[in-house]
């Protein structure tokens, strides 16, 4: 048996007890035992939703401190992309892309890091707003290559959206090797302190 098995089984096993159920063979367990107080149970219930997070998180306990490995995504788990044949953003194209791996034990990609290399690559560029703020937005060739604009919100709170059909999904995908390397120079404690 696995660890992981193991801690399965002790997972299933708090669950019953919790419950007033004898885990060994599923008949209740007699109303004067000593499982019946609600201590008790509400004890083996925390143990239970405790192993469970760590049966979440691939058997790594949710204090325990993990060096990460670095980003590394083979082509053939590349492959299974679940391409979006409507527009979306690049925050959900870098969910589904980390979708494929374990960000438990891997540093996951960064929106951040696939928005400049479009940049460097002259598809996004930083406009000024009417607000004085900046903001990406699609170049020409950006919008010749999938790259889209779309309104969204209501009336004050009216944006504008930038997004990526499947042809620029597509070559994100394509050049996926780079943008990896690009993640992988970034310090890991930079990783973490970026928001999404």
């Amino acid at each position: 048996m696995t660890q992981l098995e193991i801690i399965e089984r002790a997972n299933k096993y708090l669950e019953m007890l919790a419950h007033g159920i004898n885990p060994l063979d599923g008949s209740p367990i007699a109303e004067d035992e000593l499982l019946h107080n609600p201590r008790i149970s509400k004890c083996l219930a925390f143990s239970a939703g405790v192993l469970q997070d760590v049966l979440k998180n691939g058997g790594i306990t949710p204090m325990e401190k993990l060096d990460k490995a670095p980003l590394c995504i083979p082509p053939e788990v590349l492959q299974q992309y679940p391409f979006s044949e409507h527009p979306i953003s690049i925050s959900e194209i870098v969910r589904r892309i980390n979708s494929l791996i374990n960000v438990v034990r891997m540093e996951p990609l960064r929106y951040g890091v696939v928005s400049q290399f479009l940049e460097d690559q002259g598809l996004l560029m930083f406009a000024a707003l009417p607000d004085g703020k900046r903001a990406r937005r699609p170049t020409e060739l950006g919008l010749s290559m999938g790259i889209v604009t779309a309104e969204r919100g209501e009336g004050a709170h009216v944006y504008t959206a930038v997004q990526f059909d499947r042809r620029a999904q597509a070559y994100i995908i394509e050049h996926f090797p780079e943008i990896q390397r690009r993640s992988n120079q970034i310090p890991s404690h930079q990783h973490r302190s970026e928001e999404p």
